[in-house]
């Protein structure tokens, strides 16, 4: 069973949420925009998955997490751009809603 992360309270998160809470077969905790707790439950729980606003990535919260975290899946919701963003140690692509869920199992 896939572990997601999901951080945020935006409206775009809450639709994510409400996507990913159909899929009995996640694994998901919510988290809010607290960086310094993100990387908390990061390290305790070891998500596969970790869903975030792009803005986080900016800080603390940089994309220093895939050298830090490799196993784990940075997927960023572009606010502005109504998009998401999935980022691995070595590739990154822009799915739709409807294959997060895919991304996410595999």
């Amino acid at each position: 069973m896939p572990r997601v992360l999901l951080c945020g309270k935006s409206l775009f998160v809450a639709c994510v949420r409400a996507i990913l809470e159909t899929a009995p077969q996640l694994d998901l905790r919510l988290v809010g925009p607290q960086p310094e707790r993100i990387r908390k439950i990061i390290t305790r729980w070891k998500p596969d998955v970790l869903i975030l606003e792009t803005g986080l990535l900016e800080g603390v919260m940089s994309l220093a997490l895939l050298q830090d975290f490799p196993q784990m899946k940075l997927i960023g919701l572009d606010i502005e751009d109504h998009r998401l963003v999935v980022l691995t140690g070595s590739t990154s692509c822009e799915p739709t809603p409807e294959q997060l869920l895919e991304i996410i199992e595999r």
